[in-house]
């Protein structure tokens, strides 16, 4: 079979525009940066859906770089010691809970937010990382009740179903509480967490909404790979006939 010179050329054409498909997604997914807003709603006694309004939230970022999949905690939060290698939805909590208890001991400075009045808030120019976020102090709707969020963790990008979001949205469990009794400090809210508390009202949590950074850079390198092996081919087919 000839192969010509011009097939050569195409081919090699080919992989060059793979290798730079590969590289700028590869950047972009470096470089990309990414939000987490906020929708926090409870529930009152009556079963009522209310969004909750003036709470404030503080954002960390406690995690950097990952190694083999797992992330390391930065600077300013790694004399914590909590280890971030469970993934599980137990642990995060756990993890959460922890980092914002040696947050608050430290002093650890973050940066403050407040929902709306439709219960939103956003946290923008989000570099890649792991982020903690946290409500500050309770929120009270009307005279008799109040509310209180656990801890939680966010990573930037967050895979979802197998897709990199860089735009997550967070939906807080909130705990219901009558104002009648005392606050739930963060060590008792740790020893509660594996019971169902059912005096507890909650919604949900974490969801990626905005799809943005949905790449999938192995199957471009296989094709580059497809494609250099094809060149190969064409050019020993061709330095043999040379030789003849």
């Amino acid at each position: 079979m000839r192969i010509s010179k011009k097939f050569i050329k195409i081919l090699t054409v080919m992989i060059i525009l793979a290798l730079f498909s590969v590289s700028g997604k590869m950047i972009m997914a470096t470089t990309a940066q990414g939000s987490i807003s906020i929708l926090y709603k409870g529930r009152t006694k009556g079963d009522q859906e209310i969004a909750l309004s003036k709470a404030d939230f503080v954002l960390y970022q406690v995690g950097k770089d990952t190694t083999d999949g797992i992330w390391k905690l930065n600077e300013q939060f790694k004399q914590s010691k909590v280890s971030l290698t469970k993934e599980d939805a137990q642990s995060r909590q756990k993890q959460a809970i922890k980092l914002y208890q040696y947050a608050k001991k430290h002093r650890i400075k973050g940066t403050n937010n407040q929902t709306n009045e439709v219960g939103r808030l956003f946290f923008g120019n989000l570099k890649n990382g792991l982020y903690l976020v946290a409500q500050t102090k309770e929120v009270h709707y009307g005279k008799t009740e109040r509310y209180i969020s656990d801890p939680f963790l966010v990573s930037i990008p967050a895979d979802i179903d197998g897709s990199l979001l860089y735009h997550v949205t967070a939906q807080p469990k909130s705990a219901w509480e009558s104002n009648k009794k005392e606050p739930i400090s963060e060590v008792k809210k740790e020893k509660i967490l594996k019971k169902n508390d059912t005096k507890k009202r909650k919604t949900g949590i974490l969801t990626g909404r905005v799809k943005t950074g949905d790449f999938k850079e192995p199957l471009l390198w296989i094709i580059a790979a497809v494609l250099s092996g094809c060149i190969s081919y064409a050019m020993i087919k061709v330095q043999k006939r040379k030789y003849k």
